[in-house]
């Protein structure tokens, strides 16, 4: 799933009541891959909230190990 959040901003996500391990990669204005999170279920409170690591415009979940980008990659969204 890919998030727009239309201008840089730091975010934070949850993994309630999420059944399987994500990773969450960081887009920063230009598209560019800052980084990412590997991000646990939640069965219960209390849960883990994963923060961006700085301002980004993009966030993009995937199954947790299914995906290789590196720090630099450019996302380019269309449409």
């Amino acid at each position: 799933m890919l998030f727009s959040f239309g201008e840089p901003t730091v975010a934070t996500f949850g993994m309630r009541d999420t059944l399987i391990p994500l990773d969450i990669w960081w887009f920063d204005e230009q598209g560019r891959l800052l980084g990412s999170t590997r991000m646990e279920p939640c069965p219960s409170p209390p849960c883990t909230n994963y923060g961006s690591p700085g301002e980004i415009v993009w966030a993009l979940e995937t199954p947790a190990g299914q995906v290789e980008l590196t720090p630099g990659d450019t996302l380019v969204v269309t449409g």
